[in-house]
């Protein structure tokens, strides 16, 4: 005969009873049935955790075990040795993977800071501006490059460091320009050259398209360069004033309206809307407009920031 518990009073009944003696409870077949189940279930448990117990304290004692023998004390000697040997050949293991990407971080770090002039075989150029001028959803970056040379390089050499600016770390931009100047030109004006570059390869490269206002450069038989000023050039003076919205500094040319900007704004986008030449549309505004390049593309960026009406 088995006890069970009461469910009401929880004192042990015979499983045979029909009622609880103490209580009174009625104890239907279903209701022994499942006391009966819920109390083996219970016995199981202990029984599972007794043999857990069991095992642990088992390899408990192997770990302790005294050899009774030499041998015995070599085999257990040997397998220490074993762990410790595993052990230490992960260590090294993870030391070799701290190293490695410590050493890949520094480099990164170091390539970052090295000097924006560099020699690429027989041309110099300085970095004199990196600027982020990105907009909306898209990441741009624009380069304005120096080129230190004492007569006017060719195309193909102007690519060549055109593609190793684009390769040293700057392939993860959707836009990315860069504005090459000879030696005598304003690096804030127009451009001798220019790159345009997405995160896939370059897109476009358009040569000799940039010139200060009224002024031009002239390639000469020998390479040599000669600056001449047009006797119509309007020596429009532009001013910029730094500025920052939601975080984010741009410069605003306050010599033009803020109607005016908003205009230029518009039309560059549509041109580059209607004919998909990106860099060619800042040329043909900043001609239009009788303004440089530079200010167009400080409109540019200060329209995406405020988010000024586009076609």
């Amino acid at each position: 005969m088995t006890l069970i518990k009461c469910p009401e009073c929880k004192n042990k009944v015979s499983e045979f009873a029909l009622n609880c003696p103490n209580c009174g409870f009625i104890l239907s077949e279903e209701i022994v049935q499942k006391i009966k189940a819920e109390k083996d279930k219970k016995k199981s448990k202990k029984r599972e955790r007794r043999e857990f117990l069991d095992s642990f304290e088992v390899n408990s004692h192997k770990e302790n075990y005294i050899p009774k023998s030499n041998d015995e004390a070599k085999k257990v000697k040997k397998g220490k040795g074993d762990k410790f040997g595993i052990s230490l050949i992960i260590l090294i293991i993870l030391f070799i993977v701290v190293l490695s990407y410590i050493i890949k971080h520094e480099n990164k770090t170091l390539t970052n800071n090295i000097t924006s002039e560099i020699k690429t075989g027989t041309l110099k150029y300085e970095i004199v501006e990196k600027k982020d001028i990105s907009y909306l959803n898209t990441p741009r970056m624009v380069y304005r490059i120096l080129l230190n040379v004492d007569i006017v390089p060719t195309d193909e050499e102007i690519k060549e460091i055109s593609k190793k600016i684009w390769e040293n770390g700057n392939k993860h931009w959707k836009e990315f320009t860069e504005f090459f100047y000879l030696p005598d030109m304003d690096v804030n004006g127009s451009a001798y050259c220019t790159s345009e570059y997405t995160d896939t390869g370059l897109k476009s490269f358009v040569s000799g398209i940039g010139r200060e206002v009224g002024t031009k450069v002239i390639k000469l038989d020998n390479g040599e360069l000669k600056k001449e000023v047009s006797p119509d050039s309007k020596n429009e003076e532009i001013k910029y004033v730094n500025k920052e919205l939601n975080g984010w500094k741009y410069r605003e040319v306050v010599s033009i309206s803020t109607s005016k900007r908003q205009r230029i704004f518009y039309d560059l986008v549509k041109y580059q809307d209607d004919t998909g030449e990106d860099v060619k549309a800042y040329s043909v505004i900043a001609k239009k407009y009788g303004i440089s390049e530079d200010a167009v593309n400080a409109i540019a960026g200060e329209g995406a920031l405020k988010r000024w009406s586009m076609p």
